[in-house]
């Protein structure tokens, strides 16, 4: 090391070494070790945060799974078997379906189609689409998304 760095002088190596111990243990060494207690403490309290919206998060999950306020349940937890059966449907055709195609495909009458369209649609799972909203589709759905992956 005294070679390398003070061209070969191994008395002014040991000091420079004794030196830099004194500062690490005098002064210079505990402001960063007191540096870094303080930044652990600060991601101590960050991490209590954290862990409570988690814990505020998970709360509010259950709570929607649980159902409303109002005593209703989530429209998945209540959906009729004519809703299903329209829900699936559409999760198969990407660019949607017209009302009379649903009642053909369905093989059901219109008075069981448009209530459970009707429902789907207040809650948000269905959309309008189309030119002047003449198809039904699923919101969100994308149909490049489901190409080739089925149902």
């Amino acid at each position: 090391m005294a070679d390398r760095h003070y061209q070969g002088n191994v008395s002014l190596c040991l000091r420079a070494s004794i030196e830099s111990h004194r500062e690490i243990l005098e002064g210079e060494g505990y402001m960063a070790t007191r540096r870094i207690e303080r930044r652990l403490e600060n991601l101590e309290g960050e991490q209590k945060v954290l862990l409570e919206v988690l814990t505020s998060v998970k709360s509010d999950v259950k709570e929607v799974h649980r159902g409303s306020t109002d005593g209703q349940q989530p429209i998945e937890a209540t959906m009729t078997k004519d809703m299903i059966r329209v829900f699936e449907l559409l999760k198969t055709n990407g660019d949607g379906l017209q009302f009379g195609d649903l009642v053909e495909q369905l093989d059901l009458g219109m008075h069981k189609v448009q209530p459970a369209l009707g429902r789907l649609t207040d809650h948000g799972i269905v959309i309008r689409t189309g030119e002047a909203g003449q198809r039904y589709t699923l919101a969100g759905f994308s149909p490049e998304s489901h190409l080739g992956h089925g149902p």
